[in-house]
């Protein structure tokens, strides 16, 4: 006998129904039950075999296709006598004649919690409208029951038209009898989809504006909120817990608030649609005083968790996409809602609430966790909304979080908390590949990243996450330890060897984790930088030249796998080759604009912060050699031209200087496929320190004397850089800075410059053509940094 039949005995007998599980005088007559569980194996609804009708659908809420799918098969079966099939078994109980004369009942086990409830729908002989019988089974569910009478009588005085409540009656001091208003309803799990007046109708009932300092809300808040410090259930995260904590000591809110009255259940199973007219149900949490569309985030938020685990992403598109309906944005203006203050009250009151009742629980059911995992991420972007935290130590500190429920290990971590990690530094993670998967699919849904850039090789992914506040943060998550193609660590070793680090993350053993710093370095014939020698007890000789034997350990680099590993770096390097996810910069300017200052500071952000390979390219490719080089040789050319002025040739020919910039043109024309093929199809950034704008409006500073017209003709031919900035400023602070031209020559090349890039920016769909006024260094970096970083993250489109 399944133990949940004796629930269901008990609550019969509470609702005045003799019954029991063996014959007697009393109650000799015999029915059978049919039964179907839950996932976890409890009860969830009971009705009599004898029955024609899938009654107990009355508690299903069903509209998607899979549920339609299965009420149908329900509705079919039943009206056939073939309802047996869908059970998972049945049983008999004995009751009176009386009782057992009437075959259209169902029984619903009720949610397992404090408030736990069982449900009776029954339909009397004669009777067209069945009722339900609430039946409470939790400690609580009594108050609840008798919150819900108080609620029925008081809103049904205030509705008539619209809004439909049932009618109720006590039948005992906690037993509740409530007419059955579903017939002909039907249900949305959208709240767009809902009667707009009769929902703004409940909306604003008592609505009203007051204090919030010392308000029903503040005290009842601060009171659930204080319980909270007092569980100890590990099943509770504690970054919940602390995010709480956070928000409620530092968020602002506004002496006054929207208030109004609440159902406190607002959901698609609770709510209603007959001729555009709303009927509700369940009014057990109802209550006054509470933040204003309470019942608007409740259904939002419920219908997206409970309803196919659909996460905080889906949440708030629906909620972005509501507010800015016209009808609801009206409304919000009406009465002076601010509906990001009013959705942080929502969730501090439910978050707080909800965790209260959960600890009581001694099981939880599936849905408990991914209310949490919504509810984690929906506390992140309050915080990040309201300023308390920058998006990036949230992702951070999410991160981990998300983390802990992984196989993992951080690598090199020299750092305290997650949080504390540098903006140019980045995370490097041991995770088994199935974890990997499911850490980028749980990224990909959190509420602070724009986006995620995905990089995945054999052994590894790189992910380049993208916040809210345009900040990032890099991780690499390898699964195997390989250099090229052979593997010279094993990561199984490494995760089943982990400790728990001062700030909460997972990190290898000590031996472990200077052994991978040091094969990494060793293999890639470089010294271990400074900061990474405290994880040393011993120095190492450096480089190695014949390193084959330090990573050769076991059979992972013997056999058939020595091939998989081999085939497998063949086709990264090939996916990598045609990936052609770089592009190029060039820089402009007259000498002393600045132009050799942020060049280097750019690579060395492009390097950090978005962790690309760059290379300077100077002037033009250089595949053809200076042609001085022809009469010196190569060494003592470039000597000579690092050690003499620009603009200083003894060229004044018309033909030497067609010569010279046809052979200047030529390493241009064939040297720019090089660049593409040996840079830009590998992901390089190429910047280039001068480029062949120098040509059209500076030819003579490479001795050349011909019209900027017929030099810049040419220039259609060669392919045309992404990114295009001429730094430029006043001449004095030029000649501050570089006294190798004259005032006259610095405004006339600045002129012609800012001319030729106005020509150019408007007959170029693809490529930017950018003048900059370079006079603070630092906005001028962050300037030209804004425009990399979106055309970097064009090219992982």
């Amino acid at each position: 006998m399944h133990p949940d039949i004796e629930v269901f005995i008990q609550s019969l007998r509470q609702l005045g129904v003799s019954v029991n599980l063996n014959a007697n005088l009393l109650t000799s007559r015999q029915v059978s039950c049919y039964y179907i569980c839950n996932t976890d194996g409890s009860i969830r609804w009971i009705w009599p075999a004898t029955s024609r009708h899938a009654d107990f659908i009355k508690f299903y809420h069903h509209n998607n296709f899979r549920t339609i799918l299965f009420v149908t098969v329900a509705i079919v079966l039943a009206k056939t006598g073939m309802l047996s099939y869908l059970t998972r078994g049945s049983f008999s109980l004995y009751t009176t004649p009386q009782h057992a004369s009437n075959n259209r009942w169902a029984w619903f086990s009720g949610t397992i919690g404090p408030g736990r409830k069982a449900i009776l729908w029954h339909l009397m002989q004669g009777s067209k409208t069945g009722s339900f019988f609430k039946i409470p089974i939790g400690p609580l569910a009594s108050d609840n029951i008798r919150t819900e009478a108080k609620q029925l009588k008081y809103l049904g005085n205030l509705y008539q038209s619209d809004i439909v409540l049932p009618q109720s009656a006590m039948i005992t001091n906690s037993i509740l009898k409530i007419t059955d208003i579903g017939c002909g309803t039907y249900r949305t799990n959208r709240f767009n989809e809902l009667p707009f007046h009769p929902v703004k109708n409940w909306l604003q009932t008592d609505l009203t504006v007051q204090r919030y300092q010392g308000s029903a809300l503040q005290v009842k808040l601060n009171e659930m909120i204080s319980k909270l410090s007092t569980l100890n259930d590990h099943r509770i995260p504690n970054q919940i817990l602390g995010k709480i904590e956070i928000l409620i000591k530092n968020i602002s809110i506004p002496l006054q608030f929207v208030n109004s009255h609440s159902h406190g259940d607002f959901t698609p199973w609770n709510v209603m649609i007959k001729d555009k007219k709303l009927h509700i149900i369940d009014l057990e949490l109802s209550c006054s005083n509470m933040p204003v569309l309470f019942d608007l985030f409740h259904f939002v938020y419920q219908s997206n968790i409970l309803i196919g685990n659909n996460g905080y992403a889906s949440i708030r598109k629906e909620l972005d996409l509501l507010f800015i309906n016209p009808l609801w944005n009206a409304f919000l203006q009406e009465h002076q809602i601010n509906s990001d203050t009013a959705e942080t009250l929502y969730l501090l009151y439910t978050v707080a609430y909800y965790l209260n009742v959960y600890a009581q629980q001694p099981k939880w059911h599936t849905q408990v966790n991914w209310l949490l995992r919504t509810w984690d991420q929906a506390l992140s972007l309050q915080l990040q909304k309201h300023r308390i935290s920058s998006a990036r130590k949230i992702m951070l500190k999410d991160l981990g979080q998300l983390l802990s429920t992984k196989k993992y290990a951080v690598l090199k971590w020299m750092y305290e908390e997650i949080e504390t990690l540098p903006e140019d530094s980045d995370i490097d993670i041991c995770i088994t590949r199935n974890g990997a998967n499911e850490l980028i699919n749980e990224l990909k849904s959190h509420p602070l990243i724009s986006k995620i850039i995905i990089v995945k090789k054999s052994f590894m992914a790189q992910l380049e996450i993208v916040c809210l506040d345009g900040s990032l943060i890099h991780v690499d998550l390898i699964h195997t330890f390989k250099r090229k193609a052979f593997v010279f660590l094993s990561a199984t070793a490494l995760l089943d060897n982990t400790k728990t680090h001062r700030g909460g993350l997972k990190i290898p053993s000590p031996e472990e984790d200077a052994e991978y710093i040091r094969l990494f370095y060793l293999l890639n014939h470089t010294e271990i930088p400074e900061r990474y020698q405290p994880f040393f007890d011993i120095n190492f000789s450096f480089p190695v030249k014949n390193y084959s034997k330090e990573f050769q350990r076991g059979s992972q680099n013997k056999g058939w796998k020595k091939c998989l590993h081999l085939f497998n770096y063949y086709m990264d390097t090939l996916k990598s080759s045609f990936s052609n996810n770089g592009f190029i910069i060039t820089f402009s300017g007259v000498d002393g604009a600045g132009k050799s200052t942020v060049i280097a500071n750019m690579h060395r952000l492009i390097d950090k912060k978005l962790r690309r390979k760059v290379i300077i390219i100077r002037h033009r490719p250089g595949l053809l050699p200076i042609i001085s080089s022809w009469k010196y040789g190569k060494v003592q050319a470039e000597h000579r031209a690092s050690n003499t002025l620009p603009r200083l040739g003894k060229n004044y020919k018309k033909w030497s200087s067609i010569l010279r910039f046809s052979y200047y043109y030529i390493d241009y024309l064939i040297g720019q496929w090089y660049i593409q093929l040996r840079y830009v199809s590998q992901g390089y950034i190429v910047l280039y320190d001068r480029y062949y704008f120098d040509f059209i409006n500076d030819a003579k500073r490479s001795n050349i004397v011909l019209s900027s017209s017929f030099t810049g003709w040419w220039y259609k031919f060669l392919i045309q850089p992404k990114l295009n900035f001429f730094l430029y400023a006043d001449e004095k602070l030029i000649l501050e800075r570089k006294q190798e031209l004259d005032g006259p020559t610095i405004r006339r090349l600045t002129k012609s410059y800012l001319k030729l890039f106005s020509r150019l920016k408007r007959n170029s769909a693809s490529s930017l053509y950018i003048p900059l006024e370079n006079l603070q260094l630092s906005n001028t970096l962050s300037e030209i940094f804004t425009y990399i970083k979106l055309k970097h993250d064009e090219s992982y489109n």
